[in-house]
């Protein structure tokens, strides 16, 4: 146990850093990584709510005023099967509504080629569902507006992925055994399969799990923390997930 706890803790310092030489290295500049809003520059406190580390709650999710009718009350398996049976435009377009209603602006869309390049960069293909999004605006612009993150593009999905692989390919976490995962995730630190969504400025994320364990649904989106070790299912699929996710004005 100690010396996993070892482990963590410089997975977790490493992870740290690398992520922050990574977007710098993504931003093409020198300059220091972009923090949450209202940070200071600095971390927020763990569980401040409000602040680009928010904890959400364990587990859950909720049915907001407006979503998609038939996509109420879904389990795992019901949300991917609403998505699959036609709802990605209800989804969408429910986004698009929050999005408006709290001032951001959604960028333009992906393109099929930009989409393939990143599949192939990551190695998996992504959700149906989230390349229909993706087509349709790649990602949320580079403020932090979901769930007091930034809604990564593709080309930020791919820098921020490449952070990761490269320190499980160093063996930075050793047996990357010792997450402390949820119902349905598996029990690893960083999984390639994990694909980053949002970026707080400090290390963290929303992914999207392509490889989840007995109980859980391919494209369940996992909260993932760089210094912590809980891995747990705060969504049932990305549309689901993102029609109900918190959105905040720009700065």
């Amino acid at each position: 146990m100690a010396k996993k706890a070892a482990v963590a803790k410089r997975g977790v310092r490493v992870g740290a850093a690398g992520a922050e030489r990574g977007a710098q290295k993504a931003e093409g500049g020198p300059g220091p990584v972009r923090r949450a809003q209202g940070t200071g520059g600095k971390r927020p406190a763990k569980g401040v709510k409000g602040a680009g580390d928010k904890r959400p709650a364990k587990g859950a999710w909720g049915t907001p005023a407006g979503r998609p009718a038939t996509s109420r009350g879904l389990t795992s398996a019901g949300a991917s099967r609403a998505a699959k049976g036609g709802d990605v435009a209800a989804y969408i377009a429910l986004v698009e509504r929050r999005a408006k209603a709290s001032g951001v602006t959604l960028p333009k869309g992906a393109t099929r080629a930009a989409l393939a390049r990143a599949e192939a960069a990551l190695g998996v293909a992504l959700p149906d569902e989230m390349r229909a999004f993706y087509q349709a605006h790649d990602g949320g612009g580079d403020e932090f507006v979901v769930e007091g993150r930034e809604l990564l593009s593709l080309r930020r999905i791919v820098n921020e992925w490449r952070v990761w692989k490269g320190l499980l390919d160093r063996g930075t976490f050793e047996a990357n055994d010792h997450g402390q995962p949820g119902p349905g995730v598996r029990g690893a630190w960083w999984l390639p399969e994990w694909v980053p969504i949002t970026y707080d400025g400090a290390g963290n994320h929303h992914v999207v799990d392509l490889a989840p364990a007995a109980g859980g649904t391919r494209g369940q989106i996992v909260s993932f923390w760089h210094d912590e070790a809980s891995r747990r299912v705060v969504g049932p699929s990305f549309l689901a997930w993102l029609s109900e996710a918190e959105w905040t004005p720009p700065a």
